[in-house]
């Protein structure tokens, strides 16, 4: 599973398309959003001190307010407010997330923190991490599954992976020009471009590297400098040294330390540069089977992982394709009518075991939700 696709200041990042779609919820088996979430004890613990993103597993990697709650279509407001479940009989699309549970609702907060702190770098999408247990599923990001931050400050995620996208406190006034700003603060490289999408904040301490600011080719940038010396082409691709990664600019190598996140550098030789690959359990044969109610996914990298499908309400079912969490119900991605994700202003819906899911991003910190579409699909994201 690759940990990264390439550094938010390079190429390869994905384009996006904002679109607004206005829809009803009849789709809509559960509404996550502001007061839904709670947790007691040291779960809740805040002294959490942050890889880039894919919507596709061993791919390279790369998720609005105002909904009113309704009656209609089988949803029922549940008792404390915000949280809408489909009351609808077993075996209905959706019927079977655990929607009412605080695990869910942690389950949900976690993804959203986790996937759109460095949205178009983690290496999957919303609905992907929530639908997999992906978070726990990973052992390399497992830190990311036990805080709950929605202080909109990505904190939980930079103490654990050492980097996030800017936010507009990071760049004032710079945001809205077109060109990009790297600078230093200390050993913090910190990245604002005309789009904040593309911004990046790097903790180089936590990297094992040094803060410098470098031309990309057309821009200066700031990033973490990991290998003193280089002679690579300048193209942006990426390259191991020992289990660092790095691409090359002016004689010096930028990146980071994979150990720094419990990876692994590897380049797979078919051309799309090297990555670090998160440590996961090794295995021989690349498929993706059922066991009991989990997927195990055995990656063409040679890692191991079992997704967990009843955490979300789903179970594991075989086709064509291979193996999918899916709720009971629900069609698989592949088929004709299965769920499709959208924006509804500051409302990402999106897919959890077939099931549409809308999720309410300023409960989580974020202020509007986006799209993305890409060849694998069409994501909706929240966006600072």
């Amino acid at each position: 599973m690759k940990a990264k696709r390439s550094t938010r200041n390079g190429a390869g990042a994905f384009a996006l398309a904002t679109v607004v779609v206005v829809a009803g919820l009849g789709a809509c088996n559960v509404v996550v959003g502001a007061g839904d979430y709670k947790v007691e004890g040291p779960e809740n613990d805040a002294s959490m001190t942050h890889p880039e993103a894919s919507n596709g597993d061993d791919a390279p990697v790369g998720d609005d307010g105002g909904m009113l709650p309704t009656n209609d279509g089988g949803h029922g407001l549940r008792d404390g407010g915000g949280f809408l479940g489909n009351d609808a009989a077993a075996g209905t699309c959706g019927s079977t997330i655990p929607s009412s549970t605080s695990d869910f609702q942690k389950l949900v907060a976690t993804c959203v923190e986790a996937v759109n702190c460095d949205y178009g770098v983690f290496p999957v999408n919303v609905s992907d991490c929530i639908t997999k247990n992906y978070l726990q599923a990973t052992p390399s990001v497992a830190c990311l599954s036990t805080t709950v931050d929605t202080s909109g400050t990505c904190a939980a995620y930079y103490g654990c992976q050492g980097d996030r996208t800017a936010l507009p406190s990071d760049c004032p006034g710079v945001l809205s020009t077109a060109d990009a700003t790297g600078f230093c603060t200390g050993n913090i490289a910190t990245t604002c471009t005309g789009d904040m999408f593309y911004g990046s904040v790097q903790n180089c301490d936590k990297l094992n590297g040094t803060c410098a600011v470098h031309s990309n080719g057309t821009e200066d940038v700031a990033d973490c400098k990991i290998v003193p010396t280089c002679s690579d082409p300048e193209d942006g691709t990426y390259h191991c040294s020992g289990n660092k990664l790095y691409t090359c600019s002016g004689g010096v190598g930028y990146g980071k330390d994979c150990s720094a996140i419990d990876a692994t550098c590897m380049d797979p030789g078919d051309g799309s540069g090297a990555a670090c690959y998160f440590n996961a359990p090794t295995c021989s044969k690349t498929d993706v089977t059922c066991n009991g109610t989990d997927v195990n996914l055995c990656t063409t990298s040679g890692q191991a992982f079992d997704y967990e499908c009843s955490r979300s309400g789903g179970s594991c079912e075989e086709d064509d394709a291979g193996a999918v969490c899916l709720g009971a119900g629900c069609l698989p991605p592949s088929a004709t009518g299965a769920c499709t994700e959208s924006c509804n202003g500051a409302t990402a819906n999106v897919c959890v075991g077939g099931a549409s899911v809308a999720i309410d991003c300023t409960a989580y910190g974020f202020t509007t939700c986006d799209f993305e579409v890409e060849n694998s699909g069409s994501f909706a994201f929240c966006l600072f």
